[in-house]
């Protein structure tokens, strides 16, 4: 992957394309193959290691895996770089936590009352800006987005891709797995087809066309 570039993972259901996107997060240790970030090699399973390499991992299921329901806005916010917000005390520096989140809050226009809303309270569009801005809080510039529109509406779904395209204009590097083909082909600059866990097949966006992926992906092609 380049800066500025999305990649996305097309395939049925099953294929793999989580399983390739919990390995390069560190979530899962693959069985083989290396992730390196600018020629950096991350150890494998080191979620501490891929993050502070930069990368972001937005995972499927936003309510089990990327939020603590039971918690803040503020707490979910700094979650993923809590360290950063540790007082000598070794004690939360609430302070600092409210700030960061007030700032994510108003960079992203996340609608919440407050920054002390449990996010559980939140729309799924909502809960899902909520998850970006964890990782938007760090250095992050490789994400990787799992099912990212999943459950939210139409006028969320829209917020979600400008953000991508704003993600792209800083200069990050961006895959895509979905099961919906279109927000794929539409979003991805490459489109890598998985079958049976492996990538079967390759096209550029001009070439990727709703037919060739589904025979890839059904290996009928």
């Amino acid at each position: 992957m380049r800066a500025g570039e999305i990649v996305g993972l097309a395939g049925l259901i099953g294929a793999g394309r989580t399983e390739i996107l919990r390995a390069i997060a560190g979530a899962d240790v693959p069985d083989r193959g290396e992730v390196r970030i600018d020629d950096r090699r991350l150890r494998p399973g080191d979620i501490a290691g891929a993050i502070a390499a930069g990368v972001a991992f937005i995972t499927e299921d936003r309510k089990a895996q990327g939020l603590v329901l039971g918690m803040s806005v503020r707490e979910n916010v700094s979650l993923a770089h809590l360290a950063d917000f540790v007082d000598r005390d070794l004690l939360i520096d609430v302070a600092r936590e409210r700030n960061a989140a007030m700032r994510m809050i108003a960079e992203l226009q996340i609608r919440t009352p407050s920054t002390e809303q449990l996010v559980r309270n939140l729309s799924g569009g909502t809960q899902q800006k909520v998850v970006l801005a964890k990782w938007l809080l760090g250095n992050a510039g490789v994400f990787l987005f799992d099912e990212p529109t999943r459950g939210i509406d139409i006028g969320a779904k829209t917020e979600i891709y400008k953000l991508m395209l704003e993600l792209l204009a800083r200069g990050a590097a961006i895959v895509i797995a979905s099961s919906d083909l279109p927000e794929v082909l539409g979003m991805a600059h490459r489109v890598l087809v998985v079958r049976e866990g492996r990538i079967a097949a390759e096209f550029v966006r001009d070439d990727a066309t709703p037919e060739k992926v589904v025979a890839v992906a059904t290996g009928a092609a």
